[in-house]
């Protein structure tokens, strides 16, 4: 478990690992970050869920993009790690909250997958492939097909390679560069 820095006062964000990713694989400021996320209230009331899209979040980390607490605390895991994030006001939306679906000065809950860093993949257990669009791990080792183009990226089916083909295009055209 691990927490966030305090700023002046600010509670800031808390991590807790849930499962491991690929040691000293690290994002850093500026990367592209692909993510998967179920965010929750303290009540439990979900408000937003990645993985039921079917589609990860991408955007580059350390750049505004995102809340606070992802900005620092996703610099924090590993590429594959999945953890909670518990956000504070000050660290999410604040005061205003994010009407109608995040109350003023709420606390959020996130659980969050690095599944890439700027297209690259995190692997899965024992060698088995992970899909590059939802994150999933193929039951049996060989049954996810590569990208035509790359050959570097897996997939478990169309759909996923269609949902993440428009952050996969431009791994894959540097790759083949």
């Amino acid at each position: 478990r691990r927490k966030g820095k305090k700023e002046s006062g600010k509670m800031g964000y808390e991590k807790t690992t849930l499962e491991e990713g690929e040691a000293g694989v690290v994002p850093k400021k500026g990367d592209t970050l692909t993510v998967h996320y179920t965010g929750t209230l303290d009540s439990g009331a979900e408000f937003d869920c990645s993985r039921k899209r079917g589609t990860p979040l991408e955007f580059k980390v350390g750049a505004g993009m995102v809340i606070k607490a992802w900005d620092l605390g996703l610099m924090d895991f590993t590429l594959g790690e999945r953890a909670t994030l518990r956000a504070s006001p000050d660290f999410a939306y604040g005061k205003a909250g994010h009407p109608p679906v995040i109350p003023g000065n709420s606390w959020l809950n996130f659980d969050v997958q690095l599944g890439g860093i700027n297209g690259r993949i995190a692997p899965g257990p024992d060698g088995r492939r992970r899909c590059g669009g939802c994150f999933s791990v193929e039951d049996t080792k060989g049954t996810y097909q590569a990208c035509a183009n790359c050959r570097a990226v897996f997939y478990c089916s169309r759909s996923c390679q269609r949902n993440a083909w428009a952050g996969h295009k431009v791994f894959c055209k540097k790759l083949r560069e």
